[in-house]
């Protein structure tokens, strides 16, 4: 659902991700997480927002049954935040796109007129990106292109995606791929320049993340256990790397160990955990190298 201030549904806000999956999650644990597949881009048009969302599928095949949920619907639900007393949504999953997609790698960056919008997905276990380009009245897409390693991700959410502040860079990284690098054109909404970097120190790793600082500068990739910093304008990046934290086992009785970022207003870069834990860690000058990034 899409919720306002004060945890108020907007109208016409319940009943996103339509589908079993979601509802079986909705009914029996409160919600359907679905880290770093959905995203909230506003349009040219100051009043106009539009969430940009994928679902999980779920199919049980072979015998006895065996469960796999994957993403396959591309949504986008369009929001009229003058409408209602918090807003209202106007238009409410629209298939944008159909395909097996790769799980946590929605994300998103200003076109070069710095008003429309690009955002990718993956095709799951290939080297191929799906490209959309929104604008004020359309999604334009998608513009197909093959680059890089393939993406072997089977719906666990375990990576993420970045685009660096100033747009020029494109990062993934997902345990089982790696760090994947790229330059990114955004006038064309080409990727160019594939970087491979591996990140293989652990023999149990599931999930991870990535951030990039607001000078567009150092990269940060966590591995569930330890956080590393790259100099992204480093001629040897790979050789760059310089570790810079590792988790605390246990606050209480979870650990609070390294998962997801996000570059925040305030110039600093949040991360979770991947339990309930109700504590963040913190970069707060992420423009500083190595260990000077407190």
């Amino acid at each position: 659902r899409i919720e306002g201030p004060d945890n108020l549904v907007l109208a016409n806000g319940a009943g996103i991700n339509p589908g079993p999956t979601s509802d079986d999650w909705c009914t029996n644990y409160g919600g359907l997480p679905n880290p770093g597949d959905a995203i909230i881009l506003p349009s040219s048009d100051s009043d106009i927002y539009y969430l940009i969302h994928k679902d999980r599928t779920k199919v049980i095949y072979n015998e006895p049954p065996y469960l796999e949920i994957f993403h396959f619907n591309l949504y986008y639900s369009k929001i009229d935040a003058n409408l209602g007393s918090v807003g209202t949504v106007v238009d409410k999953n629209v298939v944008i796109f159909q395909d097996t997609l790769v799980a946590g790698d929605l994300t998103a960056v200003k076109h070069a007129n710095n008003e429309d919008w690009w955002f990718f997905v993956h095709k799951r276990d290939t080297n191929l990106y799906y490209k959309f380009l929104l604008q004020p009245d359309t999604i334009l897409g998608p513009f197909e292109q093959s680059i890089g390693a393939p993406i072997y991700n089977t719906g666990s959410a375990g990576g993420q995606a970045v685009f660096s502040p100033d747009g020029t860079t494109y990062v993934y990284y997902d345990p089982d791929t790696d760090i994947m690098i790229h330059d990114f054109d955004r006038e064309t909404g080409l990727l160019s320049n594939y970087r491979h970097i591996s990140l293989v120190d652990s023999a149990f790793v599931l999930f991870g993340g990535v951030a990039i600082s607001p000078n567009s500068r150092f990269l940060y990739v966590s591995n569930l256990w330890d956080l590393y910093q790259f100099d992204l304008w480093a001629t040897d990046i790979e050789a760059s790397k310089m570790h810079i934290g590792h988790f605390e086992p246990l606050v209480g009785s979870f650990a609070v160990n390294l998962y997801r970022m996000q570059l925040a207003p305030d110039c600093k870069i949040y991360m979770n955990s991947t339990n309930t834990v109700k504590y963040l860690h913190v970069i707060h000058y992420p423009n500083r190298k190595g260990l000077d990034c407190d």
